[in-house]
């Protein structure tokens, strides 16, 4: 009955992305980038006799912990065929240029007809799934046809249904994986318990990502100009909920910082929005120079990309996103050794990285315009509680780098 209720609830869910689709434009993405699907797909996957690894991602934060396992792998078999797959639009429509790999597209609806068509097609020698993917029909098909499987920079937690006497049905298919590499050691007891015992605790491989991001930012010739060697506030992906708590705080800081801000959208009404509640001088990126940077107190980034190198001009960091239950990648700024600051809410608790941060004292929730105004001050006013906590926050990212390579050592083994 539950396995009925399983495929029941995706067709139903497929279904009313068709409908939704006609007024919803993520929806329409996500309806339309399936149309012919198989047929791009056989047309433009090159064909090789060379090996072909499929790397599937949920969505964006997925491919993101993916990334540096393709980018490893590639560096080291440089032959290897790379297929990547999408679920979401918010995945596939931020990277479907990505060149590290050969073909990137939707991962197929689940059925049985069409998973079998797209191994037929694909027939890749390894399959990896990314943190928390598992689709059952994709899973049993590969363990029947002999391929291995294995799931990356996982994680798992009591509620899931894999741990529930009613998820025997969806626990099964987690047998056929070859190997986990787990997060942490919770997830690593939690599989134990059903019996399953493949498994490393690598960790996390964005600290590797974010590490490499670092080693590779890049020289933004107006942003330097414009710190002028002042002490520079980066406020990444921020959100007007982020703006109301952070404005008191930054307009009482008056002229003894700088302010960076990158926003999470670029509206004109919403950049507008900025400009008018910072009571100093401001400059978009777009409008900014060479010769007149220095001159401004806030530079707001108008543009999309650049944001994980800002954080290099800054001593200080503020990500955005904690108010609205969404929060941003706090680890690009912790690898550049600055303090890290967050909107405080419940939701965040998920992030395994936060209480990482805030154990290691690299990182401060913000819960209130006057939490803003004290932690601000503090960190701009000494230095050395500033720079300490910056060091904290860097070396808590270094300690938890390595498990890319402990992964593609794996992959490298099973593909020669």
């Amino acid at each position: 009955m539950i396995y009925f209720l399983y495929k029941a609830g995706a067709w139903l869910y497929f279904a009313l992305i068709r409908i939704v689709a006609v007024v919803n434009p993520k929806a329409a993405l996500f309806y339309k980038g399936r149309k012919n699907l198989f047929r791009n797909l056989e047309d433009n996957l090159p064909a090789s006799s060379e090996p072909l690894v499929w790397f599937h991602a949920a969505s964006l934060g997925e491919f993101e912990q993916g990334r540096p396992v393709i980018e490893e792998l590639k560096r080291r078999l440089p032959n290897v065929r790379i297929l990547l797959t999408f679920f979401s639009p918010s995945g596939f429509e931020v990277r479907k240029g990505y060149a590290m790999v050969d073909y990137i597209c939707y991962l197929p609806i689940e059925s049985a007809e069409n998973v079998k068509r797209f191994y037929d097609l694909t027939n890749p020698k390894l399959a990896v799934f990314v943190k928390y993917e598992f689709w059952k029909e994709y899973i049993d098909q590969a363990h029947s046809r002999n391929i291995p499987l294995l799931s990356i920079s996982s994680i798992f937690w009591e509620a899931q249904i894999y741990f529930k006497s009613y998820g025997k049905f969806l626990k099964e298919s987690l047998y056929y994986f070859d190997h986990f590499f787990v997060q942490n050691e919770t997830s690593k007891r939690l599989l134990e318990s059903i019996n399953i015992d493949r498994i490393t605790v690598a960790g996390d491989t964005r600290f590797d990502r974010v590490t490499t991001i670092r080693q590779q930012a890049k020289d933004i010739e107006i942003a330097r100009v414009f710190k002028d060697d002042e002490l520079v506030i980066v406020l990444g992906s921020v959100w007007e909920s982020d703006m109301k708590v952070l404005f008191p705080a930054l307009n009482a800081l008056g002229k003894k910082v700088k302010v960076i801000i990158a926003p999470h959208q670029i509206e004109p009404g919403f950049l507008t929005k900025i400009e008018m509640k910072f009571n100093h001088s401001s400059v978009r990126f777009s409008k900014a120079t060479a010769e007149n940077a220095a001159n401004y107190r806030l530079l707001v980034i108008d543009n999309i990309g650049m944001l994980s190198s800002l954080y290099g001009y800054g001593e200080i960091a503020f990500v955005g996103g904690g108010f609205r239950g969404g929060l941003h990648n706090t680890l690009e700024p912790a690898a550049f050794g600055i303090p890290v600051l967050w909107g405080d809410s419940e939701t965040n608790a998920r992030f395994a990285e936060i209480a990482g941060l805030v154990d290691s004292g690299g990182g401060l929730p913000i819960g209130s315009s006057t939490d803003a105004a004290k932690v601000l001050a503090d960190l701009v006013e000494n230095a050395e509680t500033r720079k300490a906590k910056g060091k904290a926050a860097g070396d808590y990212v270094q300690s938890k780098t390595g498990a890319t390579d402990t992964i593609v050592d794996y992959l490298t083994k099973q593909l020669k």
